[in-house]
């Protein structure tokens, strides 16, 4: 039970340890009344405190807990009639549940059908911290992800790092991606690692470095001839030359990505587009252009239900109201910005 989670189904428990459902559910209330150990939750059961579970869970012997959770996995497998060869369209929680206990049980072969679903599923519900924890464990079993398979994990685990702000860990991340990458010769996995190492200079204040790895990105992709992708750098530039306070060279930036946004047909690049000019001129006091500017792009990412940048510009226009003195409307937008925040 212990390997199975806090709370969990006595069904599954009684599966796993070959016993009979009734005897087993007896047995929990036993410990219930005697010894406070679980309780009833509904049709499951729960540890009556989380260091109970972990205490219990961690009083096994490595070699008993790991074949714990690797038949832990087969009979969840056997429950849903899952077969491994044919798992593309696996229920998303259930995949996080069958990878994770798969990778636990020292399994990797067997993880490695769900592990794609599992980490759509939980960047979908931005469980961030747990999307990193499985990643890890995945990158670290033997033989699962190999080539360009790890570099893609590497990249989407970079991706929830960077929603949490641990920097250090992107730093390693990216590092390990941006070898493997070259490596490989993917351009398209160069490109990525290029852009995520970009915004990473950025973010921690290394404006010169960001530009450099976003310009190497920009002439990479045009040799490449993926005008999409040299959308994506020169977008990039643009905000780094904007923290830098070279406004011009944002406008002339910006106005190149939007022309070839246009080309590529990619309405998320122009809206990104309107935002970074509300930028420019909120940065040269034209509060009432940059407010329209961050207006648009949040009617977009509304539409679109993208939330982080969704985020982002409701509370850009939350500054635009406060330098138009609307202060109420300010704060309602500094709120919703914040509970996005929260959400993601």
């Amino acid at each position: 039970a212990s390997c199975c989670g806090y709370e969990f189904d006595p069904r599954l428990v009684a599966d796993v340890g070959g016993l009979r459902p009734i005897p087993t559910r007896r047995a929990f209330g036993r410990m219930e009344i005697r010894h406070r150990l679980v309780r009833a939750a509904g049709r499951r059961y729960a540890f009556d405190h989380h260091q109970v579970q972990e205490a219990l869970n961690r009083g096994l012997h490595d070699e008993l807990r790991a074949e714990y959770h690797a038949a832990i996995g087969e009979a969840l497998e056997r429950r849903a009639g899952i077969d491994p060869d044919d798992a593309e369209d696996v229920d998303g929680e259930l995949a996080v549940d069958l990878c994770g206990h798969f990778l636990k049980g020292g399994r990797g072969d067997r993880a490695r059908p769900y592990y794609k679903a599992a980490f759509t599923h939980l960047a979908d519900g931005f469980l961030n911290d747990q999307a990193v924890k499985l990643a890890d464990r995945a990158l670290a079993a033997p033989g699962m992800l190999e080539g360009e398979e790890r570099a893609t994990v590497l990249l989407w685990k970079n991706q929830r790092l960077a929603l949490l702000g641990r920097r250090a860990e992107q730093e390693e991340t990216l590092a390990e991606a941006l070898e493997l990458a070259e490596t490989l010769g993917s351009a398209a996995h160069l490109h990525s690692t290029r852009m995520d190492r970009g915004n990473l200079c950025w973010w921690t204040g290394r404006y010169d470095e960001a530009c450099e790895e976003f310009e190497r990105a920009s002439a990479s992709a045009r040799e490449a001839g993926h005008r999409e992708w040299e959308v994506s750098a020169l977008m990039g530039q643009s905000v780094a030359r904007f923290h830098q306070g070279r406004f011009e060279e944002v406008q002339a930036l910006v106005d190149r990505a939007t022309g070839l946004a246009r080309e590529t047909n990619q309405p998320e690049v122009e809206a990104g587009a309107q935002g970074i000019l509300g930028n420019v001129y909120s940065g040269l006091g034209r509060f009432e252009q940059a407010r329209a500017c961050w207006e648009r792009a949040l009617a977009f990412y509304r539409d679109d239900g993208n939330r982080r940048n969704q985020g982002i510009f409701t509370t850009n226009v939350g500054t635009g109201c406060r330098y138009e003195d609307e202060f109420a409307e300010a704060l309602r937008h500094y709120e919703e910005g914040l509970s996005i925040a929260r959400e993601i």
